[in-house]
């Protein structure tokens, strides 16, 4: 049997036989979140702020190893100026998700 990938719109799938209708396909439906209506920003919020911190720590990684690959020692030297250009992105993602 082959398999099909199916859009995500597709929530069942069914098949007409001689004997009537067969469901041989059902997507799990996602559960509900269990969020107060007030608890609701204060949660995007926060993942808006983690997954900006999440960001500008990757582009420090990347700033560590670009900097290590160009010089002997170059995580070192460049320390202050990697850490100030990744700083720099990560706030501004997040002042983008708080909207001051």
């Amino acid at each position: 049997m082959t398999q099909v990938l199916l859009p995500k719109t597709v929530r069942s799938l069914h098949v007409v036989g001689e004997n009537g209708t067969q469901e041989i396909y059902r997507r799990k439906q996602k559960k509900k979140r269990k969020d107060s209506r007030m608890m609701k920003p204060l949660r995007k919020v926060s993942r808006g702020l983690l997954g900006a911190e999440r960001d500008g720590l990757d582009r420090l990684v990347a700033r560590f190893d670009r900097s290590n690959r160009k010089k002997k020692d170059g995580w070192v030297t460049d320390l202050f100026p990697n850490l100030l250009r990744s700083g720099t992105k990560s706030e501004k993602k997040a002042s983008k998700v708080i909207r001051l």
